[in-house]
């Protein structure tokens, strides 16, 4: 999974970068990210 992240990443992330501010897109996903982990802890998975 981690070796086919990255291209899936750059593909996604490096068009986006035109569009959206990158600092916006780095709060964003930080964001979504604790989200995440917020909901796994929650569920007791983490």
């Amino acid at each position: 999974m981690c070796v086919s992240a990255m291209p899936v990443a750059i593909l996604l992330f490096g068009p986006l970068a035109d569009v959206v501010s990158v600092e916006t897109i780095l709060i964003v996903s930080g964001v979504l990210l604790a989200l995440v982990g917020e909901r796994l802890k929650l569920w007791g998975q983490a």
